[in-house]
Protein backbone atom coordinates (compact mmCIF):
# COMPACT_ATOMS: atom_id res chain seq x y z
CA UNK A 1 0.00 0.00 0.00
CA UNK A 2 1.08 2.97 -0.84
CA UNK A 3 0.72 6.64 0.47
CA UNK A 4 0.95 8.54 -3.55
CA UNK A 5 -1.76 10.18 -5.57
CA UNK A 6 -1.15 9.77 -8.69
CA UNK A 7 -2.91 10.58 -11.50
CA UNK A 8 -2.57 10.08 -15.96
CA UNK A 9 -3.26 12.75 -18.30
CA UNK A 10 -2.09 12.66 -21.56
CA UNK A 11 1.36 14.55 -22.88
CA UNK A 12 0.98 18.30 -24.48
CA UNK A 13 3.47 19.14 -26.29
CA UNK A 14 3.50 23.05 -26.03
CA UNK A 15 3.99 22.94 -22.80
CA UNK A 16 5.11 19.82 -21.15
CA UNK A 17 8.50 18.57 -23.05
CA UNK A 18 10.58 20.50 -20.21
CA UNK A 19 9.15 18.64 -17.60
CA UNK A 20 9.77 14.95 -19.59
CA UNK A 21 13.23 16.13 -19.85
CA UNK A 22 13.50 16.95 -16.60
CA UNK A 23 12.50 13.46 -14.99
CA UNK A 24 14.04 11.86 -17.87
CA UNK A 25 17.40 14.09 -16.43
CA UNK A 26 16.20 12.68 -12.50
CA UNK A 27 16.01 9.24 -13.39
CA UNK A 28 17.42 7.96 -16.98
CA UNK A 29 21.13 8.00 -16.07
CA UNK A 30 23.59 5.58 -17.04
CA UNK A 31 24.52 4.46 -14.03
CA UNK A 32 20.68 4.04 -11.95
CA UNK A 33 18.74 3.73 -14.94
CA UNK A 34 15.37 3.55 -14.73
CA UNK A 35 14.37 5.05 -18.27
CA UNK A 36 15.61 6.60 -21.52
CA UNK A 37 18.06 9.65 -20.87
CA UNK A 38 16.62 13.28 -21.01
CA UNK A 39 19.22 13.68 -24.44
CA UNK A 40 17.53 10.58 -26.08
CA UNK A 41 14.17 12.09 -25.37
CA UNK A 42 15.35 15.49 -26.78
CA UNK A 43 16.87 14.12 -30.19
CA UNK A 44 13.84 11.82 -30.85
CA UNK A 45 11.15 15.25 -30.88
CA UNK A 46 13.61 16.94 -32.86
CA UNK A 47 14.34 14.14 -35.73
CA UNK A 48 12.47 15.16 -39.06
CA UNK A 49 10.95 11.53 -39.10
CA UNK A 50 8.93 12.26 -35.07
CA UNK A 51 5.39 11.63 -36.08
CA UNK A 52 3.73 14.74 -33.54
CA UNK A 53 0.19 13.67 -34.95
CA UNK A 54 0.54 11.01 -32.34
CA UNK A 55 2.20 12.40 -29.47
CA UNK A 56 -1.24 13.46 -27.12
CA UNK A 57 -0.84 9.23 -27.10
CA UNK A 58 2.09 9.87 -24.53
CA UNK A 59 1.33 9.44 -21.24
CA UNK A 60 2.23 11.30 -18.53
CA UNK A 61 1.54 10.31 -14.75
CA UNK A 62 1.79 12.80 -11.96
CA UNK A 63 1.74 12.81 -8.48
CA UNK A 64 0.97 16.43 -6.82
CA UNK A 65 1.89 18.04 -9.89
CA UNK A 66 4.96 16.45 -9.88
CA UNK A 67 5.80 14.01 -12.89
CA UNK A 68 6.76 10.86 -12.30
CA UNK A 69 6.43 8.98 -14.88
CA UNK A 70 5.71 8.47 -18.58
CA UNK A 71 5.38 6.58 -21.62
CA UNK A 72 6.28 7.27 -25.28
CA UNK A 73 7.38 6.12 -28.35
CA UNK A 74 10.55 7.39 -29.93
CA UNK A 75 9.56 7.88 -33.31
CA UNK A 76 6.17 6.31 -34.19
CA UNK A 77 3.86 3.93 -32.99
CA UNK A 78 4.92 0.26 -32.35
CA UNK A 79 7.23 0.67 -29.85
CA UNK A 80 7.30 2.34 -26.04
CA UNK A 81 9.62 3.47 -23.95
CA UNK A 82 9.43 4.50 -20.14
CA UNK A 83 10.61 6.22 -18.05
CA UNK A 84 9.81 6.42 -14.37
CA UNK A 85 10.83 7.75 -10.74
CA UNK A 86 12.18 4.94 -8.44
CA UNK A 87 9.67 5.86 -5.81
CA UNK A 88 7.01 5.13 -8.38
CA UNK A 89 8.10 1.69 -10.05
CA UNK A 90 4.72 0.57 -8.25
CA UNK A 91 2.93 2.04 -11.79
CA UNK A 92 5.36 -0.48 -14.23
CA UNK A 93 1.55 -2.81 -14.59
CA UNK A 94 0.00 0.49 -15.30
CA UNK A 95 2.18 1.89 -17.23
CA UNK A 96 2.62 -1.51 -19.86
CA UNK A 97 -1.48 -1.45 -19.81
CA UNK A 98 -0.98 1.81 -21.29
CA UNK A 99 1.68 1.38 -23.79
CA UNK A 100 -0.62 -2.23 -25.20
CA UNK A 101 -3.59 0.02 -25.08
CA UNK A 102 -2.25 3.16 -27.29
CA UNK A 103 1.02 2.74 -28.65
CA UNK A 104 0.61 -0.65 -31.08
CA UNK A 105 1.05 0.16 -34.79
CA UNK A 106 -1.49 -0.19 -37.80
CA UNK A 107 -1.03 -4.23 -37.67
CA UNK A 108 -1.00 -4.34 -34.15
CA UNK A 109 2.82 -4.69 -33.62
CA UNK A 110 4.36 -3.44 -30.00
CA UNK A 111 7.74 -3.54 -28.96
CA UNK A 112 8.64 -2.61 -25.07
CA UNK A 113 11.83 -1.02 -25.26
CA UNK A 114 13.66 -1.26 -22.12
CA UNK A 115 17.56 -0.84 -20.36
CA UNK A 116 18.66 -4.03 -19.15
CA UNK A 117 18.76 -2.19 -15.68
CA UNK A 118 15.50 -1.77 -16.02
CA UNK A 119 14.64 -4.85 -13.68
CA UNK A 120 11.33 -3.82 -12.26
CA UNK A 121 9.82 -3.12 -15.74
CA UNK A 122 11.33 -6.15 -17.30
CA UNK A 123 9.98 -8.34 -14.65
CA UNK A 124 6.89 -7.01 -14.87
CA UNK A 125 6.36 -7.38 -18.51
CA UNK A 126 7.47 -10.89 -18.16
CA UNK A 127 4.56 -11.20 -15.22
CA UNK A 128 2.45 -9.43 -18.31
CA UNK A 129 3.17 -12.30 -20.49
CA UNK A 130 5.90 -10.52 -22.39
CA UNK A 131 9.32 -12.10 -24.21
CA UNK A 132 12.66 -10.78 -24.87
CA UNK A 133 12.61 -11.05 -28.61
CA UNK A 134 16.48 -9.17 -29.10
CA UNK A 135 19.04 -7.04 -27.28
CA UNK A 136 21.87 -5.32 -28.64
CA UNK A 137 24.89 -3.46 -26.00
CA UNK A 138 25.03 -0.06 -25.45
CA UNK A 139 28.72 1.52 -25.34
CA UNK A 140 30.14 4.33 -23.50
CA UNK A 141 33.85 5.95 -23.16
CA UNK A 142 34.73 6.89 -20.01
CA UNK A 143 37.50 10.38 -19.03
CA UNK A 144 38.16 8.91 -16.21
CA UNK A 145 41.41 6.79 -17.87
CA UNK A 146 41.91 9.11 -20.27
CA UNK A 147 40.27 10.69 -24.01
CA UNK A 148 41.08 10.07 -27.49
CA UNK A 149 43.46 11.26 -30.12
CA UNK A 150 42.82 10.29 -33.09
CA UNK A 151 43.61 12.48 -35.73
CA UNK A 152 42.13 13.21 -39.31
CA UNK A 153 44.00 12.14 -42.63
CA UNK A 154 46.11 14.83 -44.44
CA UNK A 155 43.76 16.86 -46.74
CA UNK A 156 40.94 17.29 -44.24
CA UNK A 157 39.71 19.59 -41.85
CA UNK A 158 36.82 20.21 -39.18
CA UNK A 159 34.77 23.22 -39.93
CA UNK A 160 35.30 26.02 -37.58
CA UNK A 161 31.84 26.81 -35.82
CA UNK A 162 32.84 29.92 -34.60
CA UNK A 163 33.80 31.36 -37.75
CA UNK A 164 31.43 29.14 -40.46
CA UNK A 165 28.43 29.07 -41.44
CA UNK A 166 26.94 25.65 -41.73
CA UNK A 167 25.84 25.08 -45.28
CA UNK A 168 22.47 22.42 -44.99
CA UNK A 169 22.83 21.04 -48.91
CA UNK A 170 26.37 19.82 -48.05
CA UNK A 171 25.10 18.58 -45.01
CA UNK A 172 21.73 17.02 -46.11
CA UNK A 173 24.38 15.24 -48.47
CA UNK A 174 26.59 13.98 -46.27
CA UNK A 175 23.82 12.93 -43.71
CA UNK A 176 21.83 10.61 -46.12
CA UNK A 177 24.80 9.10 -48.00
CA UNK A 178 25.82 8.78 -44.17
CA UNK A 179 23.08 6.48 -43.37
CA UNK A 180 23.73 4.43 -46.16
CA UNK A 181 20.77 5.91 -48.61
CA UNK A 182 21.11 4.23 -52.22
CA UNK A 183 18.85 7.49 -53.82
CA UNK A 184 19.60 11.08 -54.49
CA UNK A 185 19.33 13.31 -51.62
CA UNK A 186 16.16 15.44 -52.37
CA UNK A 187 17.81 18.57 -50.81
CA UNK A 188 15.06 18.15 -47.47
CA UNK A 189 17.25 20.92 -45.82
CA UNK A 190 14.11 21.85 -43.25
CA UNK A 191 14.77 18.20 -41.70
CA UNK A 192 18.68 19.29 -41.10
CA UNK A 193 17.92 22.55 -40.04
CA UNK A 194 15.64 21.55 -37.51
CA UNK A 195 18.13 18.76 -35.77
CA UNK A 196 19.56 21.99 -34.83
CA UNK A 197 17.05 24.06 -32.94
CA UNK A 198 16.48 22.63 -29.68
CA UNK A 199 16.54 23.77 -25.96
CA UNK A 200 19.52 22.69 -24.99
CA UNK A 201 21.06 22.55 -28.69
CA UNK A 202 24.92 23.78 -28.59
CA UNK A 203 26.13 25.61 -31.44
CA UNK A 204 29.34 25.14 -31.20
CA UNK A 205 29.40 21.13 -30.25
CA UNK A 206 28.53 19.65 -33.93
CA UNK A 207 31.53 18.15 -35.35
CA UNK A 208 32.00 18.42 -39.30
CA UNK A 209 34.69 16.82 -41.40
CA UNK A 210 35.47 18.57 -44.53
CA UNK A 211 37.11 17.03 -47.49
CA UNK A 212 40.18 20.53 -48.57
CA UNK A 213 39.87 19.05 -51.73
CA UNK A 214 36.38 19.70 -52.94
CA UNK A 215 34.82 21.28 -49.71
CA UNK A 216 32.54 18.07 -49.48
CA UNK A 217 31.16 17.57 -46.11
CA UNK A 218 31.95 13.90 -45.10
CA UNK A 219 31.45 12.74 -41.87
CA UNK A 220 28.93 14.29 -39.18
CA UNK A 221 28.34 13.88 -35.28
CA UNK A 222 26.34 16.37 -32.38
CA UNK A 223 26.48 16.05 -28.93
CA UNK A 224 24.03 16.67 -26.28
CA UNK A 225 25.56 17.62 -22.69
CA UNK A 226 23.21 16.35 -19.58
CA UNK A 227 24.75 18.34 -16.52
CA UNK A 228 23.04 16.80 -14.20
CA UNK A 229 24.03 13.12 -15.15
CA UNK A 230 27.33 14.38 -16.49
CA UNK A 231 27.33 12.50 -19.51
CA UNK A 232 27.44 13.49 -23.53
CA UNK A 233 24.75 11.77 -25.58
CA UNK A 234 26.57 11.27 -29.32
CA UNK A 235 23.78 11.48 -31.57
CA UNK A 236 24.13 10.96 -35.08
CA UNK A 237 27.52 10.04 -36.18
CA UNK A 238 28.08 9.26 -39.66
CA UNK A 239 30.92 8.90 -42.47
CA UNK A 240 29.80 9.02 -46.53
CA UNK A 241 30.77 5.46 -47.48
CA UNK A 242 33.12 6.83 -49.73
CA UNK A 243 35.49 8.11 -46.86
CA UNK A 244 35.10 5.30 -44.69
CA UNK A 245 37.91 2.85 -43.33
CA UNK A 246 40.18 6.14 -43.00
CA UNK A 247 39.91 7.24 -39.34
CA UNK A 248 38.06 9.77 -40.01
CA UNK A 249 35.09 8.86 -37.46
CA UNK A 250 37.62 8.02 -34.52
CA UNK A 251 38.91 11.58 -35.40
CA UNK A 252 35.39 12.77 -35.01
CA UNK A 253 35.11 11.59 -31.55
CA UNK A 254 38.72 12.44 -30.38
CA UNK A 255 37.44 16.01 -31.75
CA UNK A 256 33.80 15.68 -29.69
CA UNK A 257 35.68 14.93 -26.64
CA UNK A 258 37.59 17.65 -26.31
CA UNK A 259 34.46 20.42 -26.81
CA UNK A 260 32.19 18.21 -24.09
CA UNK A 261 35.14 17.90 -21.38
CA UNK A 262 34.82 21.59 -20.73
CA UNK A 263 31.02 21.50 -20.26
CA UNK A 264 31.29 18.57 -17.10
CA UNK A 265 31.10 15.57 -19.17
CA UNK A 266 32.55 12.35 -17.71
CA UNK A 267 31.60 10.02 -20.36
CA UNK A 268 30.01 9.89 -23.79
CA UNK A 269 28.09 7.52 -25.33
CA UNK A 270 28.32 5.64 -28.53
CA UNK A 271 26.60 2.67 -30.09
CA UNK A 272 26.64 -1.37 -30.42
CA UNK A 273 28.99 -1.51 -33.23
CA UNK A 274 32.44 -3.22 -33.11
CA UNK A 275 33.61 0.31 -34.14
CA UNK A 276 33.39 1.78 -30.71
CA UNK A 277 34.73 -0.99 -28.88
CA UNK A 278 38.02 -0.57 -31.46
CA UNK A 279 38.56 3.22 -30.03
CA UNK A 280 38.18 1.89 -26.46
CA UNK A 281 34.78 1.60 -25.53
CA UNK A 282 33.07 -0.70 -23.06
CA UNK A 283 29.78 -1.97 -22.26
CA UNK A 284 27.32 -0.50 -20.26
CA UNK A 285 24.42 -1.94 -20.29
CA UNK A 286 21.70 -3.60 -23.18
CA UNK A 287 18.75 -2.04 -25.04
CA UNK A 288 16.39 -4.83 -24.99
CA UNK A 289 12.97 -5.39 -27.00
CA UNK A 290 10.44 -7.32 -25.72
CA UNK A 291 7.01 -8.48 -27.24
CA UNK A 292 3.69 -10.36 -26.47
CA UNK A 293 4.19 -13.71 -26.08
CA UNK A 294 1.97 -15.41 -29.13
CA UNK A 295 -0.55 -17.85 -27.27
Amino acid sequence: MNNHKVKFRRYCMVTDFQKVYALCARCGNIHESNGMSASFWEYAQIFGAFKYEYSHRIGLWEDNGKLVAVATYEISLGETYFTVDPDYLFLSEELINYAEKEFKDEEGNLDLCFSSKQTVMRDTAEKLGFIKRSEYPEKIFRFENGTLDYKLPEGFRFFDNNCETIDYVKLDTCLHYGFNHDDEPDGDTDFRIHMHVTPNYNPLLPVIVIDESNGEYVGYANAFVEKECEYAYLEPLCTQPKYRKMGIAAAIISEMIKRVLPLGAKYITGGSSDFYTSIGYKVSHNDEYWVKKQK
